[in-house]
């Protein structure tokens, strides 16, 4: 049966980026997705995932914030990396990223997301990202933010996956792993 609002998910599931169920959201779903899709739209200088991003902006984060921060994108994993400029062309995109990151609050039990909970810490790493991965990194609006000192060196996109999928074991009660490349969770006790 063909569902036309499904996509299949590289777990297997038909998520409706329509209407989004929050009982299909899948963690690992949503990390390899994210460690397989380039910032930017593609126009850095090396290959830069969103996975890798969102950890890095889950790390520069409050405590309070941090799980937000690493799932800020996770729409993406669903939806294509739309630019903002885009977005604002087609409102009915950020509508659709709303749904799913409140499907993602009632999978996860979040409080709603707002985006000014990281805003800072993500135009912290917009402005560490444009200055190390970027050919023009002084036509970005960083708001005035600095850049973290670390240059970042991106990581493969399995490295992406992996601390992605690390990074949310740290923020909650998940665990990690993998047998023969087959990635599965298991609840800790």
């Amino acid at each position: 049966m063909i569902m036309i609002n499904c996509i299949q998910t590289f777990t297997g599931q038909h998520f409706d980026i329509q209407y989004p169920d929050f009982q299909i959201i899948d963690i690992r779903d949503i990390a390899h997705a994210l460690s397989l899709k380039c910032r930017f739209n593609g126009h850095c200088k090396t290959f830069y995932s969103v996975a890798e991003h969102s950890v890095r902006v889950s790390m520069v984060s409050i405590q309070c914030h941090k799980l937000w921060a690493l799932l800020h994108d996770s729409a993406e994993a669903y939806l294509p990396d739309i630019p903002s400029p885009v977005k604002f062309l087609f409102p009915e995109i950020s509508v659709m990223e709303f749904n799913i990151l409140n499907a993602l609050s009632m999978k996860y039990n979040l409080p709603p997301y707002h985006q000014s909970q990281i805003h800072i810490p993500d135009k912290i790493l917009l402005a560490t990202e444009a200055r190390d991965l970027m050919p023009h990194p002084d036509t970005f609006d960083c708001e005035g933010c600095e850049p973290l000192l670390k240059t970042i060196v991106p990581f493969t996109p399995h490295q992406a996956e992996t601390a992605f999928l690390n990074a949310f074991h740290l923020l909650t009660n998940y665990k990690y792993i993998n047998h023969d490349n087959h990635p599965q969770f298991r609840r800790r006790m």
